[in-house]
Parts: structure tokens; sequence; C-alpha cells
């Protein structure tokens, strides 16, 4: 199944050190040219690192031709999100993706949807990592925002206590 992602994801899993997953669970990304520029801004190390897993042939940067469903989806969110979600729609792919408004249009598109947690707790049931507890904190500490109540839920689902 091919696989396409939203920023957050990508950068996200960068910053926590843990980016690797991603090359573990899937063979290769699509990224829309939005959602490139928006990685290779984040900072100077960063955009580094991003352009190695292009050259490496991991991230798959795609041009995104004007449609009716992209004009429709940037009505309503960022560029990358809108780019992100009409790539996974022309390549029935699996979608990652974190923000709730992009969530929810994906689905509307009939997409299936992962985010950052959704990763880790695929990347912890293939022994990839050991516990999501503590890549929850790290991502808090980078500042990614999640609700008291999911982190509680996802901590009890995944018997770490």
């Amino acid at each position: 199944m091919a696989v396409v992602s939203d920023s957050s994801p990508l950068i996200n899993l960068y910053l926590i050190g843990r980016f690797s997953v991603l090359t573990k669970l899937y063979s290769s990304l699509y990224i829309p040219e939005a959602v490139w520029k928006e990685i290779t801004e984040t900072t100077k190390e960063g955009a580094t690192f991003f352009k190695q897993q292009k050259e490496k042939g991991f991230l798959k940067v795609i041009t995104i031709p004007s449609s009716s469903l992209l004009r429709l989806l940037l009505l309503q969110l960022d560029n990358g999100e809108a780019e992100a979600i009409a790539l996974a729609v022309e390549k029935k792919a699996l979608l990652l993706l974190d923000e709730k408004e992009g969530r929810e249009a994906a689905r509307q598109c009939g997409l299936q949807v992962a985010g950052v947690i959704g990763i880790l707790m695929k990347a912890k049931k293939e022994g990839l990592i050991q516990a999501i507890k503590p890549e929850l904190i790290a991502l808090q500490e980078k500042g990614f925002w999640i609700r008291q109540e999911l982190f509680e839920n996802i901590i009890k689902l995944e018997n770490e206590y």
C-alpha cells in the first residue's frame, strides 16, 4: 500500500529521534511539494536530514496538479495538508496526518489516516520501540500537544501504567 505524509508526523518523529520507525514500517513515503517545503524549512539540521532521506529514495516528492478536490481542500486547510490529502486520494494511500481538521477532511475523502501516535503504536507492536510512554513525553517536550485523556488511554491500552 502506498503511504503519503503531511509534515507533522515527519517533523515530530525527527525531533524525538524516531524517524527511523518510518523507514522500517514503510518502504517509501510520497510527499507533495508543499510538505517538502515545510519539512526543509524546519531547522538547518532537519533540512539536511530530510534531503538525505530524499536522496536515499525514501521520501518521494510529487508535484500535485490543480484539481477541483485540491481547490476545495485549500479553502479549509493549509497547502501541505490539502496537497497531502489530494495525493493520498490519487494514490489510494494511507495518509499520515496529525491535525484534526485535516484528518476529518481526509476521512470525508474515504482515506485511512494515522498520526504520529498511531505510528508509534504500530512501531511498538512491530518491536521497533520498547514503550510508548517515553515517546509521548518526548513529543510533549518538543511542543506536540496531546490531550491528557488521550495520553492516559494510550498508556492503559499499551499496559504502561
